[in-house]
């Protein structure tokens, strides 16, 4: 797969590691891919060498990419505490929201303990502004 979208000028490899909300026969939080199939897309998309991202709503899901070594997280809707402090400490274009709210949520840095903003983007901007973290 990595090396088929790469040769029609993928620059970037995208993966859906969980179910997504509007499918029919897909669970949202139930993993699509297993740790062994997250690993050998993501060695291979690094080794060429290409940005990874994973399109992941359940937190089994997002701990499978996370291990792999993905990129990139986005949707990130069903993030136990573990999953989002791995992703806090992995992942560095990572977005994390609380679904009920629909706002931002702090993820405090284990290091500093300061913390750490992620935001919901759905199309419109908090009140930060556009491509603030």
């Amino acid at each position: 797969m990595v090396r088929f979208n790469i040769t029609y000028s993928a620059d970037t490899i995208k993966t859906c590691a969980s179910g997504g909300v509007p499918s029919p026969t897909d669970d949202v939080d139930v993993p699509q891919l297993s740790q062994q199939e997250l690993n050998a897309l993501v060695d291979e998309a690094h080794t060429l060498p290409r940005k990874t991202g994973a399109h992941t709503h359940g937190a089994q899901a997002a701990q499978r990419a996370i291990r792999a070594g993905i990129d990139s997280i986005e949707h990130s809707t069903l993030l136990d505490d573990r999953a989002l402090r791995m992703m806090h400490d992995n992942v560095s274009g990572a977005d994390a929201y609380d679904p009920h709210r629909m706002k931002r949520v702090e993820i405090p840095s284990a290091d500093s303990g300061e913390g750490r903003q992620y935001r919901r983007r759905a199309g419109r901007d908090d009140e930060k502004g556009a491509g603030q973290r």
